[in-house]
């Protein structure tokens, strides 16, 4: 596995090696501009401060054919369209107030350096979980959180002391006399968010919205990336798409086109994610319906099978990262192993009750 910092550095690199992409450093984006009739975006207004000037600060207008938001969970859209005279979109928020504290240790050579650790959560009876995964640098990067505002503390001992109390102590033996290279980084701005351009009365022309900007992920879940990913392929489909059919360049009507259809490719990674804070007892915003109830009750099925089974497992973890569709997981093989623990466990409560009868 690999640092946060280590995929950045390269997703970076590759793009500057591409002539047709620019990097504006050093500037904020401030609005969107448009036409006279504001039907339209034009491009974006952008303030520049000097690194060696800090007081020397200027503004400048940048005009664009098609202006596309990918600013992430802060986004400013919803401000900027409200000011042009556009409704901003309805949002939906799923928050299961959960909470994790990071940290990076040398490795100790208690644990195999390339095997990964992970302890899940089980709401709403166990709300503390944890992770170790090996990094470049031969370090592991150590994360502990907790669902129902049950927040990791972020000072020595109360960290420790957090991973100790998980169901199985491997965490805290492999941390409790290892060298720590980093503070304790606490995160808990961990909602779940769904903004709805797709169903705008009214959307402007040239103006695209994609990644965490529209569809922001409990973090802990480890989708947000994949998906922004997969919006940004649909983008460059769609596109492509559109300029075959008019080779001109027009664009009328393709970004109300565009959220529409990328709301479609949200809703499995939004389902996924929502239907397990929803356990939390404390989750807030969360309206399941009949569907969706039916899945969390087969998936802890299915969970319970891939402890044991290294085809279920590994068909989970592709479903997971979205490299296979939720179908996988119901094909007969899975679902009869699955439906057969619903069996045992029923047969065990029989046995119990007979037994005390």
């Amino acid at each position: 596995m690999f640092s946060r910092d280590l995929l950045d550095w390269q997703i970076r690199h590759r793009l500057a090696e591409n002539t047709n992409v620019h990097f504006l450093e050093g500037c904020k984006v401030t609005g969107f501009l448009a036409n006279a009739s504001r039907a339209k975006i034009a491009g974006i207004s952008v303030r520049f401060r000097d690194r060696h000037n800090p007081g020397n600060i200027h503004a400048e207008n940048l005009y664009a054919d098609l202006v596309v938001d990918a600013g992430g969970k802060v986004s400013k859209t919803p401000q900027w369209l409200k000011s042009l005279g556009y409704e901003p979109p309805q949002e939906t928020v799923i928050n299961a107030f959960v909470g994790y504290a990071s940290r990076i240790y040398k490795c100790s050579g208690k644990l195999s350096d390339t095997v990964p650790v992970f302890v899940s959560t089980a709401p709403p009876f166990r709300t503390r979980g944890g992770a170790i995964f090996p990094i470049e640098g031969n370090r592991w990067l150590v994360s502990v959180a907790g669902g129902d505002r049950d927040y990791p503390p972020t000072d020595e001992a109360g960290f420790l002391e957090f991973a100790r109390s998980l169901p199985t102590p491997t965490i805290y033996h492999a941390i409790k006399d290892a060298e720590a290279i980093t503070p304790i980084y606490s995160y808990r701005g961990t909602e779940n968010r769904l903004r709805h351009y797709d169903r705008l009365r009214r959307y402007p022309e040239n103006l695209i919205i994609i990644g965490h900007a529209v569809c922001a992920f409990n973090p802990v879940y480890g989708q947000g990336m994949t998906v922004a990913a997969l919006d940004a392929q649909m983008l460059d489909g769609c596109l492509q798409k559109q300029r075959e059919r008019y080779p001109e360049g027009d664009l009328t009507g393709f970004g109300r086109q565009f959220q529409e259809k990328l709301a479609k490719l949200h809703t499995i990674p939004w389902t996924f994610a929502i239907s397990q804070d929803s356990r939390y007892r404390g989750s807030e915003g969360a309206k399941l319906n009949l569907a969706t109830r039916l899945t969390i009750d087969y998936m802890d099925l299915v969970l319970k099978v891939l402890v044991g089974d290294a085809k279920v497992c590994q068909a989970f973890l592709e479903v997971l990262h979205m490299i296979e569709s939720p179908a996988v997981l119901f094909h007969p093989s899975i679902a009869l192993k699955a439906i057969g623990q619903l069996v045992t466990v029923r047969q065990k409560a029989e046995l119990i009750s007979r037994v005390y009868t």
